[in-house]
């Protein structure tokens, strides 16, 4: 075991200078070389020497016998390779060996080099290098270096090179062979560029799935677009148009994962997201998730969420939410949220909530809440709450809470809350601040004893009544609600019909008993807070046949004309006389 540790001690000092020991890439190292007609083999030797490096290639790939001449005075590896072979190659580099072997293809060729400061000299990193026609590009790495794959299918190759606050190169290069070039690039001394950076780029939903070159791309590219017919990738920045994917408008785009692209002018389809940095218009389909930086127009339909960053025209289908920044002009439908920053003219569809902050002209219809932040005309439809911040003209229908500013419609709910009203609220508590506050005590034929909270407008007030006869062998409770208005007539005199209707508890909790009554009063009103009512009103009374507990009995009158014990149903005529305060 000890000879075999030596061995491996003796072949680790015997191995040439690794890696580890030039921390630059074996192709980016510099040599300096000034032969004439010596063997290619030699020539090669003298490189990798002063390389640190050892080559590897096909012994028929080329003859090592043959003579070559090079000078090259301080370039790196790859700029005296091609000089050495005249860009016929391409070379890989594979641990501490460089791999010479034959292009890939004879339509491809390599445009590598590095990109430096004008000024200074120093490399640049992270500045975009593309070509236009072809839709390729790459950034710098740390050392300013880019390497670029072309296909020799063009007359010429348009370089550009741009960089957030430079001036904008570009270089014309006849391709067919490789070819390595360094460019200076100048700061601007003038007045900065406003950096264009999408609002999909800000989202940290999107930072998830970009990396920060491709964010480090869209500083250098911003303003600059192009038109496809279609695309196709697997994740952004892996497909056909590569890392220009985010500066192509499509018309159709397909996404087998992921879709990362300028814009959409058809149909796009991802199986899990796409991601449009600009205007999106027609059909976008997701699996989870589709998100646009502009305007949507179309139809955007996802499993989980649709997000525009800017207004929809159209439809947004999702599964759980959906979510513009802007105006909404359509159909929002989704399993939980709907949301718009904007106005909505049209419907807001959800199992959860609607919220518009602006203002919304159509219909919100949920399973909990509605919220509009301005004005709302047409419908708020919900089980729990509609809170309208500004006007509502319409109905707003809900199964506990309807709040709004000013009322020129139906409100209907358990509780309705508004500043004023100028037609309808129907609910057990009505809070209208302009609006109409009475409390009433009342006797009548049936039950002595009867206080009422009415609570709405003069045009339509709601009745929160309840009732006692306290006599002996006559007692009975009762409570229920009502409807009424209070009609102007001539000075101090108001017509005030009312319908109610009042359970009535016979001590007996299984002799179930209703009352109804419908009255026509004449209301004389004496000062600001008090005045006086009475009139006529008719009485329909339903009972089941379980007889009331002792001490208690039915709310007829003593000159009932039929027997209570022997019908399910009685009627009859009578009268209310009361007092009103507030």
């Amino acid at each position: 075991m000890s000879r075999l540790y030596l061995l491996l001690i003796i072949f680790f000092f015997l191995l040439p200078e690794t890696p580890a020991c030039h921390a630059q890439p074996l192709l980016h190292r510099t040599v300096s070389l000034d032969v004439n007609r010596k063997p290619l083999s030699d020539v090669l030797s003298m490189i990798s020497k002063q390389g640190g490096f050892l080559f590897s290639y096909n012994s028929n790939l080329f003859r090592g016998d043959s003579l070559v001449s090079v000078s090259a005075n301080n370039k790196t590896v790859r700029q005296t390779l091609d000089l050495l072979f005249e860009g016929k190659y391409e070379y890989k580099e594979t641990g501490n060996h460089v791999v010479i072997q034959l292009p890939s293809g004879n339509d491809v060729w390599y445009l590598s080099g590095y990109v430096l400061d004008e000024n200074t000299g120093e490399r640049i990193r992270d500045a975009s290098v593309y070509e236009t026609q072809q839709l390729v590009a790459t950034l710098t790495n740390d050392q300013g270096y880019f390497r670029l794959r072309l296909k020799d299918k063009h007359p010429t190759a348009a370089i550009s090179i741009r960089k957030a606050w430079y001036s904008d190169t570009s270089v014309v290069l006849k391709p067919g062979y490789n070819q390595e070039l360094t460019v200076s690039i100048t700061p601007k001394s003038f007045v900065l560029d406003t950096i264009v950076v999408s609002p999909v780029e800000k989202s940290w939903l999107s930072n998830l799935f970009l990396s920060s070159r491709q964010r480090a791309q869209s500083l250098n590219l911003g303003k600059y677009f192009a038109d496809r017919p279609y695309q196709t990738s697997i994740t952004p920045g892996l497909g056909s148009h590569g890392k220009m994917s985010p500066y192509v408008i499509n018309k159709f785009s397909f996404n087998l994962i992921g879709g990362y692209t300028a814009g959409l002018q058809g149909v796009e389809i991802g199986g899990v997201f796409n991601i449009v940095k600009q205007d999106m218009s027609f059909l976008q389909i997701a699996g989870v998730f589709n998100m646009t930086g502009g305007r949507a127009s179309g139809v955007q339909t996802a499993g989980l969420f649709n997000q525009a960053l800017d207004s929809v025209t159209g439809v947004q289908l999702a599964g759980a939410f959906n979510l513009t920044n802007g105006d909404l002009q359509g159909i929002q439908a989704s399993g939980a949220v709907n949301h718009a920053s904007g106005d909505v003219s049209g419907m807001q569809l959800s199992g959860a909530i609607n919220s518009a902050l602006q203002g919304i002209r159509g219909m919100q219809v949920s399973g909990l809440g509605n919220f509009s932040g301005k004005d709302v005309t047409g419908m708020q439809l919900t089980s729990a709450a509609n809170i309208c911040a500004g006007d509502i003209k319409g109905v707003q229908l809900s199964g506990f809470l309807n709040i709004a500013r000013k009322v020129d419609g139906v409100q209907i709910g358990i509780i309705n809350i508004a500043d004023s009203s100028t037609k309808f609220n129907i609910g057990l508590l009505n809070f209208i601040r302009n609006g109409y506050y009475k409390l009433a005590i009342s006797t009548n034929e049936s039950v002595p004893l009867n206080i009422a909270l009415k609570t709405g407008t003069h045009r339509l007030y709601n009745i929160l009544l309840a009732g006692i006869n306290p006599a002996a062998g006559k007692r009975v409770f009762t409570y229920g609600y009502g409807l009424g208005s209070d009609i102007p007539l001539r000075g101090r005199l108001s017509f005030t019909p009312e319908i109610t209707a009042q359970y009535c508890y016979r001590g007996n909790p299984d002799a179930f008993a209703m009352l109804y009554r419908s009255g026509a009063n004449l209301n004389f009103r004496v000062g600001k807070y008090l005045s006086f009512f009475a009139g006529p009103s008719f009485s329909l009374y339903h009972f089941s046949p379980d007889a009331p507990a002792e001490g208690y009995n039915h709310p007829t009158p003593a000159y009932g004309a039929i027997d209570p014990t022997t019908t399910g149903l009685q009627y009859w005529f009578g009268g209310n006389v009361g007092v009103v305060f507030f």
